[in-house]
């Protein structure tokens, strides 16, 4: 199984990918209410947003870059059981050093965990 997780221009954002769920609703617009005779009245309006979520481990250059597309909604590639997702981040990462800080950024190593709010989705 192959995942990905990188830019939209082909840059990686990730060393490793675990923890990677199926894709959910996040937000179906939908309106409970009670009819006058007590009966349940359920309106769904328009299409529901869909998120993935996952963890990823990546170096100090990724963070930056992750941080970036985070701060300017840009969007983001994941492929995910031979279906190539493109999205935004969903929430700004909390990222965690991993290991011990190294001399340099593309040395240290850092996990988060990743909402992708989905945008278009193409089987591949």
């Amino acid at each position: 199984m192959t995942l990905k997780f990188e830019t939209a221009t082909g840059i990686k954002l990730a060393e490793g990918i675990r923890n990677a769920k199926p894709k959910e609703i996040d937000n179906s617009n939908r309106i409970e209410n009670t009819t006058l005779d007590g009966k349940p009245h359920v309106q769904t309006i328009g299409d529901p947003s869909f998120i993935l979520q996952f963890e990823i481990l990546c170096n100090g250059d990724q963070q930056v870059l992750i941080n970036n597309a985070y701060s300017i909604a840009s969007r983001i590639k994941y492929v995910f059981q031979n279906v190539e997702y493109t999205g935004i981040l969903k929430n700004k990462p909390q990222f965690d050093r991993f290991g011990k800080l190294k001399a340099t950024a593309a040395d240290t190593k850092f996990t988060a965990d990743i909402t992708l709010t989905i945008l278009e989705e193409n089987a591949l």
